[in-house]
């Protein structure tokens, strides 16, 4: 997702105990099962980082932990 520009398609905030941890999960829902079981291909970035990428985000961003979104055309709804 992030090394190839493609959006994140499905999003999920899980509860965190760090403060540094904003606790949202991303994935383009393209990655293949060999991809997703391979912890070397994922990687921590910073949400504001995220937002300046993929603008649709920062309508979600605040929710709170236990919410999850699909990407529908240019707009996230919540699963």
């Amino acid at each position: 997702m992030w090394d190839d520009g493609e959006p994140p398609r499905f999003i999920e905030r899980a509860p965190t105990s760090r403060p540094d941890d904003s606790g949202w999960l991303m994935v383009s829902g393209s990655e293949s099962e060999q991809f997703m079981e391979d912890p070397t291909n994922f990687r921590i970035v910073h949400v504001r980082q995220l937002v300046d990428r993929f603008p649709p985000l920062k309508a979600v961003v605040d929710a709170p932990a236990g919410s999850s979104f699909h990407l529908r055309d240019d707009a996230y709804v919540a699963d």
